[in-house]
């Protein structure tokens, strides 16, 4: 999903903005512009230098030729900056400069605006440019299964860095275990143990209404075999009267 050309291309347009020396971003943004070639794209990048910003960078597109083309480029680039304009606000002013020279280029373009408005729900999760574009680094969609939404009643399986920015009603935390959560190699290293302390602060604060934090009571270790568990240091830490503790027996199989 997110290695396809439309996407990028849109990307691209928010990715100046957070970033304006970013040459690859540049190159993408002033080739989907008529008239604009390798060579005028490549004249500009030598603009990116140390202290580059994106009102020299308007500047900049203004001595360019061909202007019919640039000119709303430009004129998208300032209104993409502008104070007080939400995260949403944004990509909608990017889609819509977009979306004539994406029809321009794909005869399928039809499919391609709807991928680019299902990119619109992963947008409105998020509040800072700079934060949607870091999550899309890290832990990128792999398809359009992993940014709709199904009509009907079902369960998210998520990991709690792709969990960011999101909320459910009801959140099981999973294998909530010493040497599983916080990890082994994190009882080390303090600023390691402050880390996975943090990822169980994002995790819990996913929850709008319940809160589950589960262990196994038994697991099995492939040095040890079949070992007890204990809950993890995270759960300990927690004032009781905020814990209602249950247990549940599983029969054999």
């Amino acid at each position: 999903f997110m290695e396809s050309a439309h996407i990028k291309d849109l990307l691209a347009h928010l990715r100046v903005v957070a970033n304006p020396r970013d040459a690859m971003s540049w190159s993408r943004v002033l080739l989907l512009v008529p008239g604009v070639g390798k060579q005028s794209a490549k004249k500009f990048q030598a603009n990116l230098k140390e202290g580059f910003t994106l009102q020299k960078a308007v500047a900049a597109l203004g001595k360019m030729r061909p202007q019919a083309g640039l000119k709303p480029l430009a004129e998208l680039l300032e209104s993409l900056q502008a104070p007080g304009r939400t995260l949403v606000e944004r990509m909608n002013l990017a889609l819509t400069y977009y979306e004539p020279l994406l029809t321009q280029r794909y005869d399928d373009y039809p499919k391609r605006i709807r991928d680019l408005e299902h990119l619109l729900t992963i947008t409105a999760r998020y509040k800072e440019l700079r934060s949607f574009l870091n999550d899309l680094s890290l832990e990128p969609p792999a398809s359009l299964a992993d940014v709709t939404s199904p009509t009907h009643d079902y369960l998210t399986l998520s990991t709690i860095h792709s969990a960011k920015g999101l909320e459910w009603d009801a959140v099981f935390i999973i294998w909530a275990a010493e040497g599983r959560f916080p990890a082994y190699y994190s009882l080390e290293k303090e600023e390691e143990m402050e880390e996975e302390r943090r990822l169980m602060y994002v995790a819990a604060t996913r929850a709008r209404r319940y809160l589950a934090v589960l262990y196994p009571a038994v697991g099995y270790n492939r040095q040890l075999g079949m070992t007890y568990n204990s809950p993890s240091r995270f759960i300990a830490e927690l004032p009781p009267g905020l814990l209602e503790t249950w247990r549940t027996e599983v029969e054999e199989w």
